[in-house]
């Protein structure tokens, strides 16, 4: 089907052929990692086109025109996703008298990871995108853990966990553990490797020593938890207090919260017990509520 004509060699009039474009941008997509996806073109003049966005493409998002072959070309995403969305737009391909509009959705979500939902207890449940835990008994203690972990000797990371929900005032535990930890209990309840404070100040641990974490976290409280997987040293502290227990820096390495002396992989962790009872990890998905220690990083 011919639908117009574009000038050819010599000044002559050649007829175009029928515009067609198809291809979705792969979604959805972590933040951070680059834009991928063709759009193949073909038809109308078959020699040149342009392109524009249409709708509410996220910002950092472009793509560029490629000759794969004669008569066939490419509309390829170029960019990095940061802009944590779903958004509609389109790609307009232009070619002579012609335009084809091909529509696109992208999903791009945060790099950053929650609870595990291949690694819990049966009575938690999970929500807010898998970063919030709440318990579904009020008799039997779960445990679970983060998707992210760390593994010794591999630098510096920083999480929070928050408080949300806790009718019965010594229904949760949070800090870090490692895979040995059972999830049908409480951490340091049935063996493991963990280092962890109840929501009423008590310590909990197993395989770490000099386990400190400051005193009683209820509810509107956060628990920070900063890891150094090099120096097998850690610090909690609780909101409100200002300072880390034992006066502790993490920054400078001094007065930990709690040490190890084997070579753990740890992941965030969280045992929780009582019905509605309720916690939030943060890894750095939002804000941190607290300014985390300069030289480290968000557990991810």
């Amino acid at each position: 089907m011919n639908t117009g004509f574009y000038p050819g060699p010599n000044g002559l009039l050649l007829p175009e052929s029928l515009l067609s474009a198809s291809g979705l941008i792969t979604s959805p997509v972590n933040s951070g990692v680059n834009f991928s996806g063709d759009i193949s073109i073909s038809g109308g003049s078959g020699l040149a086109y342009s392109l524009s966005l249409t709708g509410t493409p996220p910002a950092e998002l472009s793509y560029s025109l490629l000759r794969i072959a004669r008569g066939l070309w490419i509309a390829r995403p170029t960019g990095k996703a940061s802009t944590i969305a779903t958004t509609n737009f389109g790609v307009k391909i232009v070619s002579g008298v012609q335009s084809f509009n091909v529509p696109q959705t992208l999903t791009v979500n945060s790099s950053t990871q929650g609870w595990n939902p291949s690694d819990k207890g049966s009575s938690i449940t999970l929500s807010n995108g898998n970063f919030t835990i709440t318990s579904t008994s009020s008799g039997t203690w779960n445990t679970v853990r983060s998707v992210t972990s760390h593994a010794d000797g591999t630098g510096k990371y920083y999480f929070e966990v928050s408080n949300d929900a806790d009718p019965g005032g010594v229904d949760l535990v949070a800090g870090v553990a490692d895979s040995t930890v059972p999830t049908s209990n409480y951490m340091s309840g049935s063996g493991g490797n963990c280092a962890a404070l109840q929501d009423q100040g008590t310590n909990r641990t197993n395989g770490f020593t000099g386990v400190t974490g400051g005193g009683s976290w209820g509810p509107g409280k956060f628990l920070m938890v900063a890891v150094d997987m090099t120096a097998r040293k850690g610090w909690m502290q609780i909101s409100g207090v200002g300072s880390w227990a034992n006066g502790g820096n993490p920054d400078t390495g001094t007065s930990p919260s709690f040490t190890w002396s084997s070579a753990y992989t740890l992941f965030a962790a969280a045992s929780i017990i009582g019905t509605s009872t309720q916690l939030t990890l943060n890894t750095g998905s939002n804000t941190f509520t607290n300014t985390p220690p300069s030289t480290f990083t968000a557990w991810g």
